[in-house]
Parts: C-alpha cells; structure tokens; sequence
C-alpha cells in the first residue's frame, strides 16, 4: 500500500471514529439526563403522594393519578414541564384546583368528583384520553384500576373543538410571553400549540381513541416532514434559556405549522410581533374566525382605547 493510500484510510477510519464516538457520547447524555430525569419526577411523586394521603386535606379521595409528560421521562423538561394531577374523590370537592411549587416544577392538581369524571369521558374531553391512555396511579382504593379496564372515551364534536381551541389558544400564550420577554416559556407554548393541533386533526382522520397522540413521538408521527421539523424545534430549545431573536422565530414557524394543520390561515407572528412592539400593547388575543385567525389587540392612546386587528 502506498503512502497516499495509507494515509487516506488513516483519515477515513479516525473520521469514521470521531463520528461513532459523538454518537455514542450523545447516547450516553441522553441516557443519563433520562434517568436524573426519572429520578427527579419520582421524589416529585412521593413528595406528592405523602400530601394526597393526609385526609384532612383530601378527605373522600377515591385515587389520585399522574398524566401527562410526568409519566413520560425522556418527554419531561425540568424547569419546564408541569406536574399534572388529577384527584377524584367521592362526592363534591371543596376546592377544585391547586397549584404547588416543587423545586424546579409547578404540580396542578386538578380535583373532581367521580360522577364528573364519568361525565367527562361520555363527553369526550380531552382529559378523558390522557387519562385513558397516559396515566399513573399515585394512590388507588381500587376505583382507578376498575375505571381504566372498562373506560374507552368517544371522539366527539367536542372533543375536537376543544382541541382546536388549545392549539389557538397556547399559540396565544406563546405570543403573549414573549411580548412580557419571557422567552422560553413563548417557546413551550408553541410546543404545547402543535402537540394540541397534532391531536386534533390525528382524531379528524381516524376518530377512535388509540389514535390520540401522547408521547412527543407518537406526535411527530402525526406530522408532516415540514411541521415535524417545527415541532422538533420547539423540543430542543424549551430544553434551553432562549434568546428574543429565537423565540420571535419558533413563534413564526409554529403559527405556519398551526396554519397547515388546522387549516387556518394564521398571520406571520414575526410580522405581528414587530407591530405590536412598536406599541405598549394590553390585551392581545389570537381569534379563531374559522378558515383564519386573527390578532387583536388593544393600546391606549391619549385618553382613548383603540383597538387594533392584524389579519
């Protein structure tokens, strides 16, 4: 072999090296900010659970369950992810939802009646498949594991409203936390908008239960190649502080992947947001008006308060 030719494989095979052993570092990140992650949701839980068990606090509690990206670890963002509870007792709740602060987390427990769980799932509301399909028990009496053998929501105009109206509404949020410069948190609204607009048009074409999208997999599974790369987007930079020029861009791009999925033509929030800015803007609002949507949004001038549309 030639010199040339020895030094040519040398490269090939250190390059070919270098690239396996990135690999193989990413693969080993990943694992072990999935298993700190499993860790962290677990004390979360058993924090959780040793509150829910004292009954002077949640008497009459028939189970209490975790759903959400706190059952999934490699989903869960610590710092961004919610703790989601929900607590169903026997009979009327004297108070019927709670937020609590858990380190780097904000746990929502929401609470309900049984009979207004069973009117929840024969109605077809979006918890219903969450819970049906991405649930954890925390404490059971024997009720849940009943419930979650026989239950099966149904797709109903509801269920498909709603949806929709969480898609427009976090793309809202999204909007409205990055005018107050709270950027990561503009960017896990997007996140949250496709994975809700995901949803809905998933049941659209095949209205049964299963095909409800839970993981950040199953959504992007749901999704085309252009708005999976959006969504892809939003994944990594909720995982990261976010600066104003990335924010304003993963805002633009979900409102374009919003717009497809639900066939609603969604102004350019880039566009948008340089208007508004220009302003020192109160109320603003993303209007569903059907086949589009429409910002709104209210300034104060003088003595007078104008409000202003952006199609």
């Amino acid at each position: 072999m030639c010199i040339k030719s020895y030094i040519k494989l040398i490269l090939i095979v250190d390059t070919r090296t270098i690239e396996l052993l990135v690999r193989g570092l990413d693969a080993l990140a990943e694992s072990m900010e999935y298993l700190a992650t499993k860790e962290y949701i677990e004390k979360m839980l058993d924090l959780l659970k040793e509150l829910l068990s004292d009954h002077r606090l949640f008497p009459n509690l028939k189970f209490a369950i975790v759903f959400g990206s706190a059952v999934r670890p490699k989903d869960f963002v610590v710092g961004a992810s919610d703790i989601d509870v929900l607590v169903v007792t026997d009979g009327e709740p004297r108070r019927h939802n709670i937020e609590i602060d858990l380190y780097y987390s904000k746990a929502t427990i929401t609470l309900m009646s049984i009979e207004k769980l069973n009117k929840i799932i024969e109605d077809g509301y979006p918890l219903a498949f969450m819970i049906y399909r991405d649930s954890k028990p925390i404490i059971d009496d024997g009720t849940y594991e009943k419930l979650i053998k026989t239950m099966k929501p149904k797709i109903t105009d509801l269920t498909l409203r709603i949806l929709r109206r969480s898609a427009l509404a976090a793309l809202e949020l999204g909007l409205e936390k990055h005018l107050y410069e709270l950027y990561r948190q503009a960017t896990t609204h997007a996140y949250h908008s496709i994975k809700h607009a995901a949803r809905y048009r998933a049941l659209r074409e095949k209205p049964f239960p299963e095909a409800y999208p839970i993981s950040d997999d199953e959504v992007k599974d749901a999704l085309t190649e252009e708005e999976r790369e959006i969504f892809e987007e939003t994944r990594i930079l909720r995982r990261k502080e976010v600066t104003k020029e990335e924010s304003i861009n993963i805002l633009d791009k979900a409102g374009r992947a919003i717009s497809l999925i639900l066939k609603c033509n969604i102004p350019g929030l880039r566009k948008a947001i340089n208007i508004i800015e220009k302003e020192t803007p109160g109320l603003v609002r993303l209007q569903d008006k059907g086949d589009k949507a429409v910002i709104i949004y209210e300034v104060i001038r003088g003595d007078k308060t104008k409000i202003i549309e952006i199609e």
